[in-house]
């Protein structure tokens, strides 16, 4: 019966308090990397084009009268009050072709 001993050995060691320290650490860290991967995927791009008017009015709005509105606000009014675009990068440009009438060969 001397066959079916088995020796067994801890998992981890228990050596120093510093390593649950460490897992601790490591278990923070990889939660600060999951909320960057949440944050980068709830990031919104938005490509806004102004006329140099505009662009004057908005920044003279940004800074003006000692008030010094945030950036943010002015760009949100001005997108509210211009004609809103949506591009789509997968659909690409194609030419719209009219088609041509063959000629009768009589």
């Amino acid at each position: 019966m001397g066959n079916c001993f088995k020796s067994q050995r801890a998992a981890a060691s228990w050596a120093d308090d510093g390593e649950w320290e460490d897992e601790e650490e490591q278990q923070q860290q990889q939660h600060l990397h999951e909320m960057a991967a949440v944050e980068k995927m709830e990031r919104v791009e938005v490509k806004i084009r102004v006329t140099r008017r505009q662009l004057q009015e908005l920044l003279e709005k940004a800074a003006g009268e000692g008030k010094g509105r945030p950036v943010e606000k002015v760009l949100a009014e001005m997108i509210s009050s211009g004609k809103v675009c949506y591009e789509q990068e997968a659909a690409g440009w194609r030419p719209s072709l009219q088609s041509i009438p063959e000629a009768d060969e009589s």
